[in-house]
């Protein structure tokens, strides 16, 4: 029995790539998004920050050397812009990985995936019992 897992094709290497080429290659800033979504609502928290990660590292490394999207006005503008695209790009990709780790974790224990609002406006997940 080996220890190494088989080398299979993993569609995660595909969606990362597909992003860092949209990042380096594409004229539009924000074109990685749907990578970055369709990362964290597929595989999790830990798949879409990997994925934020590698676009934003080769978003900066186009900012500096003068290639990609961010690759017009002086190096403080370019900066600048590109400070948004990090920031936008982690906060989706983490707060959609935490919305799908949470819902995993959540049918995983059972708990259903809608929420019932009570009198002073709180969400509390219905249980089985509360639904017959």
């Amino acid at each position: 029995m080996s220890l190494h897992k088989s080398k299979r094709f993993d569609p995660r290497y595909a969606v990362t790539a597909a992003g860092v080429a949209v990042v380096y290659f594409g004229a539009a800033k924000f074109a990685a998004f749907p990578f970055i979504m369709w990362a964290a609502v597929r595989f999790g928290q830990r798949e879409a920050a990997s994925a934020a990660f590698l676009i934003s590292g080769f978003a900066v490394w186009g900012a500096i050397n003068d290639r990609g999207p961010f690759a017009t006005g002086s190096l403080d503008e370019r900066l600048i812009l590109l400070d948004v695209f990090v920031a936008a790009t982690v906060t989706t990709a983490l707060t959609l990985g935490a919305v799908t780790s949470e819902r995993k974790q959540a049918e995983q224990e059972g708990l259903p995936a809608t929420l019932e609002v009570s009198d002073d406006g709180v969400g509390m997940p219905r249980r089985a019992s509360q639904t017959a």
